[in-house]
Formats: structure tokens, C-alpha cells, sequence
């Protein structure tokens, strides 16, 4: 299976076989549950169906939406210090055949968290 990035998508498969594309390989930490993580595009298929995901690690981080398409956050929340890589197995099918299936691993991020506190008073001048 090759990986490869086809103007800053990464795409998984080869040029003439069904392949995957993903909008991003990384994730952020702590998502709500059904926010959207990225989007898939099936390539190279003829009447390509809905997207299904297995071996998600960790369990219940991940859930595919309605669309087939779109892989949102799960129940389970994650922190990137502890769960540095979200890992998945995305197959579909098409009418030549399959199922297609890509073994994928997502880098973990930590969200954006302010820089620091302000501990102390203000006085202001009489």
C-alpha cells in the first residue's frame, strides 16, 4: 500500500487501483462527539459505496456519519499526551469489487490552550 501527498491530500492506495484520499492526517484532542475530523474521498472506483471504519484505537474515539464520507469524534475523548496517534481501518466497496481496505494512523494535537494566567492584582493609580 502506498502513501502518498497528491497536492496536500494524502492519499492512500495506488494510481491506477481504488484508492482513499483524506482531507488531514491529524486530529485534535478532545473533540466533541459528532464533530466532523476529516473527509474521505474514494478514488479511482466505479459506484463507490459508504466508508465503514473498524479497529478503532482507542475504542469509541471515532464514528463514520450517516453520509459515508465523513469520520467524525467519537464518545471517547483523548489527550495527545496520552494517546499520541489515533489509529483505524477505513474499507469500502465499489461495483468492481472489493472491500478496499486502508490501515490508517492520525496524529494526535493538542488543542490550542492559552499561554499563561494572570495571578495577581491591579491597582489603580489615585
Amino acid at each position: 500500500m502506498k502513501l502518498g501527498l497528491f497536492l496536500g491530500i494524502t492519499v492512500l492506495g495506488g494510481s491506477r487501483t481504488p484508492a482513499l484520499s483524506l482531507s488531514t492526517i491529524t486530529i485534535e484532542e478532545q473533540g466533541a462527539q459528532a464533530a466532523d475530523v476529516l473527509t474521505f474521498t474514494r478514488l479511482n472506483s466505479t459506484n463507490p459505496g459508504a466508508v465503514s471504519i473498524s479497529n478503532v484505537s482507542p475504542t469509541g474515539a471515532l464514528q463514520m456519519n450517516a453520509d459515508g464520507v465523513t469520520l467524525e469524534y467519537g464518545a471517547t475523548s483523548f489527550t495527545a499526551a496520552a494517546t499520541p496517534f489515533v489509529t483505524f481501518t477505513a474499507s469500502y466497496s465499489d461495483d468492481n469489487g472489493g472491500p478496499y481496505t486502508f490501515p490508517i494512523t492520525l496524529f494526535s494535537t493538542q488543542i490550542r490552550k492559552p499561554v499563561g494566567r494572570f495571578r495577581g492584582s491591579i491597582h489603580r493609580a489615585a
